[in-house]
């Protein structure tokens, strides 16, 4: 609508609602609402919406990855909604088993979590599917230093910088692998 490209996420929110109740089949107008709800924090809202479209298309998996997000936003989600998330993760891949980044941001919550060991699967499992996701490479490279994986954290910032060449945080990871092996001049 053309009160979210101006900002005005109210408006927005009144008009999803307007159209969801003379249309309350079409499920992109379900999915526009839950992303207005969650931006404004009408957590409850978005996470009804997103279930009433999920239930309209129970086999899509972006509608589960977008939940899980849901679930798992903010910088340190409650256990019952981190379980929620994973869960919801879970079902996603089920439905989109070969989808990278499905993966890929399963495995930068549990990262985030501090799920590193699940995180290493995800984030291989990730790059795997998308070898050319810088992302997934820098998640699993944060993973791998968590681990005490050195060279195979080295190995992953390499390509996370070769994908995403203007990412601080990269080439911070990069130059942490070097520095814990000893290596100095990187």
């Amino acid at each position: 609508t053309q009160a979210i490209h101006r900002g005005d996420a109210p408006t927005a929110l009144a008009e999803y609602r307007t159209a969801i109740a003379t249309q309350p089949r079409r499920a992109e107008y379900l999915i526009a609402l839950a992303a207005v709800a969650a931006q404004m924090g009408k957590l409850s809202e978005a996470e009804a919406t997103l279930q009433a479209a999920i239930a309209l298309r129970p086999t899509d998996p972006a509608l589960y990855m977008q939940l899980a997000a849901l679930y798992g936003g903010g910088a340190d989600p409650a256990p019952e909604r981190l379980a929620m998330a994973y869960a919801a993760f879970d079902q996603a891949i089920a439905l989109g088993p070969t989808i990278g980044l499905i993966f890929q941001q399963y495995a930068d919550l549990a990262l985030r979590s501090g799920n590193w060991a699940n995180a290493l699967d995800l984030a291989r499992r990730a790059v795997e599917l998308d070898a050319t996701d810088g992302t997934a490479f820098g998640i699993l490279g944060w993973a791998e230093l968590e681990a005490g994986n050195l060279a195979a954290a080295q190995s992953a910032f390499v390509q996370a910088v070769k994908w995403q060449p203007d990412s601080a945080d990269y080439h911070l990871g990069l130059a942490l692998a070097y520095y814990h092996q000893g290596n100095v001049e990187g």
